[in-house]
């Protein structure tokens, strides 16, 4: 996360998980200098660190589940449709 705001010249300023689905994370981004660095974002580093978050097997299986969704999300939708359920978005 850290190397793709440098090359901006911008830096994570502070980090905060967040329990929707099932987990996500906001991240606080600005210019280099603009704010303090909260230790939250070298707990964040660490984290993702120790449990590999960007080991290919991971992001594999991780990309496998999204289209795993995806698949089910478009054959419910044509099956309510088809039973003449109306769908709204």
């Amino acid at each position: 996360m850290l190397p793709f705001f440098n090359q901006f010249d911008m830096e994570v300023f502070d980090v905060q998980e967040r329990d929707i689905h099932g987990g996500s994370v906001r991240v606080f981004v600005s210019r280099k200098g603009q704010h303090p660095i909260s230790p939250s974002v070298e707990e964040m580093v660490r984290k993702e660190v120790s449990e590999q978050l960007y080991s290919p097997q991971l992001l594999e299986d991780f990309a496998l589940r999204v289209e795993e969704n995806r698949r089910e999300l478009s054959w419910l939708l044509h099956s309510l449709k088809q039973k003449g359920h109306r769908l709204v978005g």
